[in-house]
């Protein structure tokens, strides 16, 4: 399989023969000099999408994720540029038409690549960058290569499938042959933990330390002890949670600013310890720990690796600490709706899950998740809204929610939110508040504040969740008060691109409604609509740019909560697992960089699809490649996401890629129903495409 998360962490090929240098010294061209060059075909005045031209944004694609360098492209009728790729037949060249074949030549400074397939291509393409120097990479001065490409099925592994539950892996030989910290193996280490009385949130502390052994465990075959921090202190420890080494033989940790859910990764003299805030940090810490320095991945529930290693050490003066930008982080997508997938995920929500203390419990809402008008204060039919002017109404709405704080220990937020439809009251008051308000929002944000007034004397932690939807988008004059959440849910936008796109001429309006709303108030939650759903699961839905750029966004204006609406049903029919994995990652740090994301992405799809990951990879970018530009919303169709014409151009390629996948032997199940499931989605959209 290929490396690429292997390749993007470590950066350290360096190949002495290899060195930059300028045109015509005999060493070699930065690779950033280049200019992709593929052959212009006119049909109708109109530039026709060939494989030659997927081929060239392919390149860029590899180049762009593995080095960060975007080269250009142009076709043959434009002027020369000093360095060139050339693709195929452009500049009057001889192309391979053998289907398995390629072809890899330098011109002087220039390189010329031929390719009888997509597959071929990207083979090509591998070759051509296998040698260059990360930091500053170059291609070598002289190039002179062919080869064949066979479709078989991916044998070599960089990892190894690991099953807590069963304490099972996929291969017999330990995957990590050591681990020390600051030079101390692994071995001589005890796990400590302090076993509380209190069986409530200290419970998600005996939980990591359990779960820390079991990983050790699983990468090294070594199962370290497991105490409580009642024995006496040993020369080695990792000292897990919040126990009564601190102070003792470990310095005192000041929790006072960590919240719930701060983690805390430290190495403190021969001490290794996984801390954090009492509910979820602690937890956290751990699985951080698994992820970030011993190479372990929890891609989905039926998906954990640990990655290969002959040595990895925890260096001394370690201090990582973590703290989430979001409070309430949630996705209702299938693949991450299991509890304890969804704890190592750091998912805090108990909206589809119970999470349970072991796991650190859960950012609590105090009833019915949304559109609690009509279902927990029953106020008006669904079909419908309720009068915020009304007096009865208010005094019903109160009642419920002063019982409702009344009986619930732990509730964050309680969801006071509208129908789903977009039939407002239009009374005379309610009329006459919304122009006051210039805002439609304006009656029902009057309505809400005056709750939150009343209930903020006797429960001044408690927050009422509204949703800006519908008739509510826009944001009124007065702002929410300061106990009130406002849940954004840009339901028409198009998703196809990021929200702040200036380019994008339908998102300009919700853009400026959601900077309205955050400049009224510090409690803006995001209601994010990730799939498409008129299709059920099954059509590829390839907004995972706009993700990317999104979530960077939302955090650039200070959003603190996001809800990420997906499928629930029990397929992965279009890359739900992965983009459940995705955006975990991107509620936690969305400040992963792009290559970092792209590299995940490939590293998801050589674990989860295995023997066939790399025929899925070629697919995945077919699929980007083919609706990059397009504008689509959340309901939508297959021709709205996808240019029909290249995906014409491409079928009888990604026919081929299926037709081996199917065939390949796989060592899993899982396997081989995940290429099943995404075959589905593949013959349901084209099938709705008709080409």
């Amino acid at each position: 399989m290929k490396k690429a998360f292997i390749v993007l962490l470590c950066l350290v090929l360096v190949f002495g023969a290899v060195s930059c240098g300028n045109k015509g010294n005999g060493s070699g061209v930065d690779i950033s000099k280049y200019t992709i060059v593929y052959r212009e075909v006119m049909g109708s005045y109109v530039e026709e999408f060939t494989l030659n031209k997927f081929a060239a944004l392919r390149l860029q694609d590899m180049i762009r994720r593995n080095y960060g360098v975007e080269l250009n492209i142009q076709n043959d009728s434009e002027e020369a540029a000093e360095y060139e790729i050339i693709i195929g037949d452009a500049r009057g060249h001889e192309a391979v038409n053998d289907s398995v074949s390629y072809s890899l030549k330098s011109e002087g400074e220039n390189i010329h690549i031929s390719a009888g397939s997509a597959y071929a291509y990207s083979n090509a393409f591998d070759k051509l960058t296998e040698n260059t120097v990360f930091g500053k990479p170059v291609f070598p001065k002289n190039i002179d290569a062919q080869g064949k490409v066979n479709y078989e099925a991916q044998k070599e592994e960089d990892f190894v499938y690991v099953s807590v539950h069963e304490m099972t892996r996929t291969s017999k030989e330990p995957p990590v042959k050591s681990i020390t910290v600051n030079g101390v193996d692994i071995s001589k280490y005890k796990i400590i933990y302090h076993e509380w009385e209190m069986k409530t949130f200290g419970l998600n502390e005996v939980y990591a330390a359990q779960e820390l052994q079991k990983y050790i465990e699983l990468a090294t075959d070594i199962k370290l002890p497991l105490e409580t921090d009642d024995t006496e202190p040993s020369e080695y420890e990792i000292v897990v949670g919040i126990t009564s080494r601190e102070g003792d033989t470990v310095s005192k940790i000041d929790r006072s600013d960590y919240g719930e859910e701060t983690l805390l990764i430290k190495t403190e003299g021969k001490n290794l310890i996984l801390t954090g805030a009492e509910r979820r940090g602690t937890l956290y810490a751990v699985y951080s720990f698994l992820e970030e320095y011993l190479g372990y991945r929890f891609f989905a529930q039926d998906c954990e690796v640990v990655y290969k290693s002959e040595a990895i050490d925890i260096p001394a003066e370690l201090n990582d600490r973590q703290t989430p930008y979001l409070e309430y982080r949630d996705c209702d997508q299938y693949q991450i709706l299991p509890h304890e997938y969804a704890a190592k995920r750091k998912i805090n929500s108990n909206f589809r899950r119970t999470m349970s203390y072991y796991l650190g419990g859960n950012f609590s809402f105090g009833s019915e998740f949304v559109h609690t008008m009509a279902t927990t204060f029953d106020l008006a039919p669904q079909s419908t809204q309720p009068c915020f002017s009304d007096e009865e109404n208010y005094q019903k709405t109160l009642e419920k929610l002063l019982t409702l704080c009344s009986r619930l220990d732990d509730v964050k937020i309680i969801s006071v939110t509208q129908n789903d439809n977009y039939n407002y009251c239009k009374c005379a008051a309610c009329s006459r508040a919304n122009v006051e308000e210039k805002s439609t929002a304006g009656s029902l944000i009057r309505f809400i504040n005056r709750l939150a007034d009343a209930i903020k004397p006797e429960y001044p932690d408690v927050k009422i969740l509204t949703l800006a939807y519908m008739f509510s988008i826009d944001p009124p004059k007065t702002a929410p008060a300061d106990n009130v959440v406002v849940m954004y849910c840009p339901i028409e936008s198009c998703c196809g691109c990021p929200l702040n796109d200036e380019d994008c001429s339908k998102n300009r309006d919700f853009n400026k409604d959601l900077e309205g709303w955050c400049e009224l108030s510090d409690n803006i939650y995001i209601w994010y609509y990730i799939v498409e759903f008129t299709q059920d699961d099954k059509l590829p839905f390839m907004n995972f740019d706009a993700m990317y750029d999104n979530y960077k966004y939302f955090k650039q204006i200070g959003v603190k909560g996001m809800f990420n609406e997906g499928h629930l049903q029990d397929n992965g029919d279009e890359f739900g697992a992965l983009r459940s994995y995705l955006l975990s990652l991107l509620m936690w740090d969305p400040d992963i960089t792009k290559e970092e994301y792209n590299s995940e992405i490939r590293a998801f799809i050589d674990a989860y699809y295995g023997e066939a990951s790399e025929l899925v990879e070629e697919y995945f970018f077919a699929l980007e490649i083919s609706s990059d530009g397009k504008h689509f919303a959340q309901y939508t169709t297959a021709n709205a996401i996808f240019k029909t014409d290249y995906i014409k151009t491409l079928k009888d390629e990604m026919e081929l890629w299926w037709k081996k996948a199917k065939d390949f032997e796989v060592a899993d199940t899982k396997i081989r129903s995940h290429l099943d499931e995404l075959y589905s989605g593949y013959e349901f959209f084209i099938g709705l495409l008709k080409v």
